[in-house]
Formats: C-alpha cells, structure tokens, sequence
C-alpha cells in the first residue's frame, strides 16, 4: 500500500542481523502498521509478504477455529457437571493416527482410589488414608 513504507528497498535492512540491529527504529513502525488493522487484514498483509506468523489467541478462540473444526483437532466431551464440551487433542499424529478421548474428566475424587493403587497403596493404606482425611475420593 502507498501509504507503507518501502522497508524492502531499505539496503540498511537487508539481512537478517541488520534487520535485529534496527528494532529499535522497526518495532515502532511496525506497531503503527498492525495497530490500525484487524485480524484478516493482517493476516492478508503477513500472507501477501510471505512473513510466517501465527495469530494470537486466547483459549475460548479455539472453539471457532475453522482449522481445528476441519481436522477433527477438538473432541467431544461431557464435564462432571454434565455440561457437553469440546476439548483439543494432541496436535501431533503417531504412525498416522491422531489421539483419541480415552475417557471424560473425571469428578473430584472420583479416580483417588484407583491412582492410589497405581502409585502402589495397599487397600488398607487408602482406607487409613480417606479415614485420616489426608486423601478424599468421592462419596467419602
């Protein structure tokens, strides 16, 4: 656009270490550029440019991320209190296969007995434990 400043014909910015040297007089500028643009013309800008980025999201943005919707990157779930959500997998793929939910979150203390067990608790010593109030399991 006309009103950008020609930074490519800036032999002072040519590489990459020039370019590092110069953020001082650059990151304002740069500010100024993104600061009047929303999310698409930005993207389109950095797109145009060929500059690798990655918008800026906060947690409840992941819900209507179209990329996630489209490759399956949310799965569906039931919380405790019953309400139905969505949670992100794991981003990567294991011989092509993607993680799949193995089992909803789990209420408070619903799991204690068991993981007690699995860090090698006897029976007895998880009784003695939710009698001395210094584990709780649910419905204890």
């Amino acid at each position: 656009s006309s009103d950008l400043p020609d930074l490519l014909a800036d032999d002072s910015l040519t590489t990459n270490n020039q370019r590092i040297s110069a953020r001082p007089k650059l990151m304002p500028l740069l500010r100024d550029i993104f600061r009047v643009l929303d999310l698409d013309a930005a993207v389109r800008l950095c797109e145009r440019a060929k500059i690798p980025f990655s918008p800026i999201a906060k947690p409840e943005d992941l819900f209507e991320d179209a990329h996630l919707k489209a490759s399956g990157g949310l799965l569906a779930t039931r919380l405790p209190d019953g309400i139905e959500t969505r949670l992100p997998n794991l981003p990567f793929r294991i011989n092509g296969e993607s993680a799949e939910l193995r089992a909803d979150p789990p209420s408070i203390g619903q799991d204690t007995k068991s993981v007690l067990a699995a860090l090698g608790y006897s029976a007895a010593q998880i009784d003695a434990m939710l009698a001395a109030g210094n584990a709780a399991a649910q419905g204890n």
